[in-house]
């Protein structure tokens, strides 16, 4: 929904500003969302994350 939000409020600008704010807008909402993700994890369990993910032997990521 966001992104829908975002797109919208571009399409109704012109010129490059629009896509840079664009752009910026979306790298701080995955930053945003990354900070909620890690608080709500916590830090010991993600050094184990992370501990496993090292050790694997392989990785899939989806999405």
């Amino acid at each position: 929904m966001r992104a829908r939000d975002l797109v919208a409020r571009t399409a109704q600008r012109r010129g490059g500003k629009a896509l840079a704010r664009l752009a910026r807008e979306m790298v701080q909402a995955d930053r945003d969302n990354l900070s909620t993700s890690i608080e709500a994890i916590g830090a010991d369990q993600l050094a184990e994350v992370a501990r496993l993910m090292a050790r694997a032997r392989r990785l899939y990521i989806v999405g």
